[in-house]
């Protein structure tokens, strides 16, 4: 009858609707490292890389790297679509601000986060991407709860970063071309993260340390997978073909 779909077209539509929807569908991971400190206070406090005013650098980098072993809960690669901090809590006071102007990179790194490289080139991995692109920055905090605080402090990626913890261990590059004016974060001296850090953004070297801010990891898997998908795809394409042939 013209007008009325066929069993075929019908089948086709719904499997397509079915991709769509299933493409959508993410399971999100949440990941604190240090690991242990998911609702314990940090044993220390930094204003850097969100508090430089309190130093007067004019600009600063700030590398972190966090050991691969904080990411064992992960079944394999994920991406990592957000970061988010929490304010100390002591030291930790509610703000709203912009930063002016800073750019964040992530990559896989083979430097010991116990032991990072004083070079900031030598900690920097092959797959480095510019996660948050250069310009400002909204950030807040309520400073609420605890302690410790909430993590509140979200940095959603511009750029989502597939993470391997098999390949290496992971690397956070802030890059801060203006002073910032934000609040003090907690942090945590432990073998399990380090930072290396200079007050000039173009500096090659920094000071190394085996300390890290305390930091919350949102990652995502695509389910189902893309073999699912593509083998729904295919469904479609062979019906396709046996109403043609019809």
């Amino acid at each position: 009858m013209p007008g009325k779909p066929s069993r075929v077209a019908s089948i086709v539509v719904a499997l397509l609707v079915l991709v769509s929807l299933a493409a959508g569908r993410l399971v999100a991971d949440i990941i604190v490292a240090p690991n242990g400190l998911e609702s314990t206070e940090g044993n220390a406090v930094t204003a850097y890389p969100f508090n430089t005013l309190t130093s007067t650098y004019p600009t600063m980098r700030v590398q972190h790297i966090y050991d691969a072993s904080h990411f064992s809960t992960l079944s394999g690669p994920e991406y990592i679509t957000h970061i988010t901090f929490r304010p100390d809590g002591g030291q930790g006071a509610p703000f709203s601000s912009t930063i002016p102007d800073i750019q964040i990179n992530m990559s896989t790194t083979s430097s010991s986060a116990s032991a990072p490289d004083a070079t900031f080139a030598n900690n920097v991995g092959a797959d480095d991407t510019v996660v948050v692109n250069r310009g400002s920055l909204p950030l807040s905090t309520s400073a609420t709860g605890g302690p410790p605080h909430d993590f509140d402090m979200v940095i959603a990626l511009d750029n989502q970063f597939l993470y391997d913890p098999s390949a290496g261990n992971l690397l956070i590059d802030f890059l801060l071309y203006s002073q910032t004016d934000g609040t003090w974060v907690d942090g945590h001296w432990s073998a399990g993260v380090g930072r290396v850090w200079a007050s000039d953004v173009t500096a090659l070297t920094g000071a190394a340390q085996d300390f890290g801010v305390v930091t919350q990891f949102t990652t995502v898997v695509p389910e189902p997978s893309t073999v699912v998908l593509l083998a729904l795809g295919g469904l479609g394409c062979v019906l396709l073909r046996r109403r043609r042939s019809r």
